[in-house]
């Protein structure tokens, strides 16, 4: 749970590190005018969306999330 946690946490922080690298900047607004390279780019999106994908427990990735729903209250867990 911790491990994907962090590996999650690293994701993206490298996924805003390729984007600011490109635009010199951390402005969204910079980030949209940014010349990327397609693999940069491609890296970006993969670090993105296995890092927050860590985090909201997108399938394949939910270790944690079947021990959580059941130890949650029904009005907090999605499961009725």
């Amino acid at each position: 749970d911790l491990l994907l946690r962090e590996v999650g946490a690293i994701a993206i922080i490298l996924a805003v590190g390729i984007l600011a690298a490109a635009s010199l900047s951390f402005a969204f607004a910079a980030w949209r005018d940014a010349h990327v390279t397609p693999a940069w780019g491609t890296a970006a999106v993969l670090l993105a969306l296995a890092g927050f994908g860590m985090k909201a427990g997108l399938v394949p990735l939910p270790a944690w999330l079947p021990e959580a729903h059941p130890a949650a209250p029904a009005h907090v867990s999605g499961r009725l």
